[in-house]
């Protein structure tokens, strides 16, 4: 059985559905696509994808090796073929070398990893299958899934943790300070924007839901761990045709609710960057670079944002980066910083004056 989703505009969606997927490669091959299909089946299955789900198979099989503090898993993604992996490894850092670990019960791209506690890590959702390119379309031949496990460093295996009253990928998962995990927006398999958000409850090792739904849609949004334990969400697209926005909104896990912040963001953006800063005069306040935004999300972005928790409200930087660019990473760097507080704190200054010579609301 075959379901096609034929949302418009068409290339527009499969380019968006790639990204969360496939990443550079199907971008490169479906910028044209007319449709995307998600079937149960696909008949065209290659000898790579046989020989990949053998090489995934062997790899469950084998002694898992166990990982120590300082490790770096990696779990899921999809291999050469386009397949989902089950399989997961970590890096050793005083080895300078990769291990195989534990196999997880379900295979898995686009799924997010967070910390639960010193020794385990979360790991859940995304799109189990595998993907294909024919005839300009962009095929699907799995489902978005709701699962989630629990990986183990003191055994290198995976056990069942429970499952999302809504199937999501390309979602946020953000740990909270009270050992819960926040997971928000994404698409589900109806190719659905999500404006919903569950927590998961360790001690229950349940999902529930939040409160509220988000202001707006989200895929390709950030969450933000702010220094008072709320979390801020911005920005993201809300459709899977590119849209975007610049509404904000604070979770709350006192009242496990949303709230809109008092002000939006000044540009529309998605596939950005919000890195809060961890010390010196803009302590606690969060930076927002690039992103796609705009009337569409393939418009790419230079400009920077400064939130402020306290005032809930954005200020844009009168600087910009030097090149515009979306899915980049931002990371708080404690050794090294691209420019001197002194240069920030005059960007900041500089703006407000530009705001109020400007007339612009304060």
């Amino acid at each position: 059985m075959q379901a096609s989703l034929d949302f418009r505009p068409a290339w527009a969606r499969t380019v968006v559905v790639g990204l969360a997927l496939l990443g550079v490669v199907t971008l490169g091959g479906c910028i044209n696509g007319q449709s995307i299909a998600i079937s149960s089946h696909d008949s065209s299955a290659t000898s790579d994808d046989a020989a990949a789900s053998a090489a995934d198979s062997i790899a469950s099989a084998a002694v898992p090796a166990i990982p120590t503090a300082g490790d770096v898993l990696i779990a899921g993604g999809a291999n050469a073929s386009n397949r989902s992996l089950a399989s997961a490894e970590f890096f050793d850092p005083s080895s300078g070398q990769f291990f195989l670990t534990g196999h997880a019960a379900a295979s898995r791209a686009g799924a997010i990893a967070a910390p639960l506690a010193a020794s385990k890590v979360l790991l859940g959702g995304g799109f189990s299958g595998g993907a294909s390119i024919r005839q300009f379309s962009l095929n699907l031949d799995g489902k978005v899934i709701g699962s989630a496990e629990i990986f183990d460093r003191a055994t290198g295996a995976f056990s069942p943790a429970a499952t999302m009253a809504t199937p999501r990928m390309a979602f946020t998962a953000t740990a909270l300070n009270n050992g819960k995990i926040l997971v928000a927006g994404g698409f589900d398999n109806a190719g659905n924007v999500l404006e919903t958000a569950e927590v998961y409850d360790p001690g229950e090792r349940k999902f529930v839901a939040v409160g509220n739904p988000m202001s707006d849609h989200r895929v390709f949004h950030t969450a933000t761990l702010l220094s008072n334990g709320k979390v801020l969400l911005t920005g993201g697209a809300t459709n899977l045709s590119g849209d975007t926005t610049n509404s904000a909104d604070l979770y709350d896990p006192a009242s496990n609710t949303f709230s809109v912040s008092l002000r939006p963001m000044d540009h529309q953006r998605a596939a950005h960057s919000a890195t809060l800063l961890a010390t010196g005069a803009l302590a606690g306040k969060v930076l927002i670079t690039g992103g796609g935004g705009g009337s569409s999300v393939f418009f790419k972005d230079s400009s920077a944002e400064i939130y402020d928790p306290a005032s809930q409200q954005f200020l844009l930087l009168a600087t910009f980066l030097n090149e515009a660019r979306a899915l980049q990473t931002g990371v708080f760097c404690y050794l090294s910083k691209p420019f001197s507080e002194d240069d920030l704190l005059a960007c900041i200054r500089s703006a407000l004056e530009h705001r109020a010579a400007s007339g612009s609301e304060s």
